[in-house]
């Protein structure tokens, strides 16, 4: 961010101490692209991911883009025949955030599941 594009941050009606409410940055991942499912990462997903197992989808929670973007790999690998769980579809995931797509198969579990963090 340059020194023009400075986010701008509003606080009102505050009487001092600690600014209560939220506090919205505008400019925060506005020049970066959102992820769209291209035809390399769903040939690397057909290779990792196994149609044996059910399959999980997750996103880090509160992440618009990373919601948007297990979307679109969840709607890829129900075209591509893959037993998706719709119940379990884009559960927000806990722990460290991280960025890109983890693929997890627990040996011996019957699921297996995508994890999508941040851009």
């Amino acid at each position: 961010m340059t020194e023009n594009e400075r986010p701008m941050v509003a606080s009102y009606f505050q009487s001092g101490g600690i600014t209560a409410g939220s506090v919205s940055i505008e400019k925060l991942f506005l020049d970066a692209p959102d992820r769209v499912l291209d035809s390399a990462a769903k040939e690397k997903l057909l290779q990792m991911v196994p149609r044996s197992r059910e399959i999980l989808i997750a996103h880090s929670s509160g992440d618009l883009e990373g919601f948007n973007y297990a979307k679109q790999i969840f709607e890829f690998l129900v075209a591509s025949g893959y037993n998706v769980s719709r119940d379990g579809f884009l559960q927000p995931l806990g722990g460290e955030p991280f960025r890109g797509v983890q693929i997890d198969v627990p040996p011996g579990s019957e699921r297996a599941c995508v994890h999508v963090g941040s851009r």
